[in-house]
């Protein structure tokens, strides 16, 4: 297995810079991309990937709260790669949503976090490059369950942004087959979802779907990439209010200076004025006497 993209290349951001150096155990050897599903990884990924995040889960609801892995996506920016630790998945979630093509705004939204990320403007046709790490990698520097990560894919984004790509052993796409409106597609073997897998982590047999690859919305995820935006758009807007208060304040002292000058400029020239319209001191005398 071998990586697509040398990681020594990549700058990271918001994830842990050291992920060239972890070990790759796991093959990428397919993707699917699909409106509005975003991206389907087929990876046999292990169950001692699970990490579980404090704080998240709902116990009564069946919610262990935990991560299995996190997506990556790797971006060229003014002729450099850019890469970070985006979409958490976890088990029972098949896709990552928000397809890079039309939605990477939901990907890469805060500078602060990542970057020059937020610059790439997604054309069709750009090669970038997808890996997925074990555990939480968003927000995070360091391990969260075990060191370990697939090798690095490239594609090219495709006009629809539809398409099912198979990759050899140098992470490389090949010739992508035509869509498929099934499931599984016939020219490719199926993607198996994490809850698919028995508890060695193996492929277990897929249930036959009951429509022909519904697509899949998960709101939750949706409404959460939003606030953020949302958040990340107010905090724009607030350091851009606070600048221009600060401009005004400049500009009213620099006014209320000007004032002051002017004011001191018009008594100035009362005063010269007065004296030059007073008559002299023998006139004021004669003007007095009878």
């Amino acid at each position: 297995m071998h990586d697509a993209i040398d990681l020594s290349t990549v700058t990271i951001h918001n994830a842990p810079a050291d992920i060239k150096d972890w070990p790759i155990t796991v093959a990428i050897e397919r993707l699917e991309l699909k409106r509005p599903d975003g991206i389907t990884i087929g990876a046999g990924i292990p169950l001692t990937w699970d990490y579980h995040v404090p704080g998240w889960g709902n116990p009564a609801a069946g919610d262990d709260g935990n991560v299995l892995y996190t997506v990556w996506a790797i971006v060229k920016v003014n002729g450099q790669w850019h890469g970070s630790g985006f979409i958490q998945m976890w088990k029972g979630r098949p896709s990552t949503g928000a397809p890079i093509l039309s939605e990477w705004r939901n990907w890469a939204y805060a500078r602060d976090r990542w970057g020059e990320m937020v610059d790439y403007a997604p054309q069709v046709g750009d090669a970038i490059g997808i890996l997925v790490s074990a555990g939480s990698a968003r927000n995070e520097h360091s391990v969260t369950s075990v060191r370990e990560r697939s090798n690095v894919v490239t594609i090219q984004l495709p006009a629809t942004e539809t398409g099912v790509f198979t990759f050899t052993s140098q992470g490389e796409a090949t010739p992508p087959p035509a869509p498929s409106d099934t499931w599984p597609s016939s020219s490719s073997s199926p993607s198996f979802p994490p809850e698919n897998r028995d508890r060695a982590g193996t492929q277990a047999a897929p249930a036959p779907p009951t429509d022909h690859n519904p697509p899949f919305v998960d709101i939750a995820q949706i409404l959460a990439q939003r606030h953020d935006a949302v958040m990340g758009e107010c905090l724009a807007i607030r350091n851009q209010l606070a600048a221009v208060q600060q401009q005004l304040t400049l500009a009213s002292q620099a006014a209320t200076d000007q004032g002051k000058r002017f004011e001191a400029g018009l008594k100035a020239v009362k005063t010269i004025a007065a004296q030059l319209i007073a008559p002299p001191p023998a006139a004021r005398k004669k003007a007095g006497t009878k």
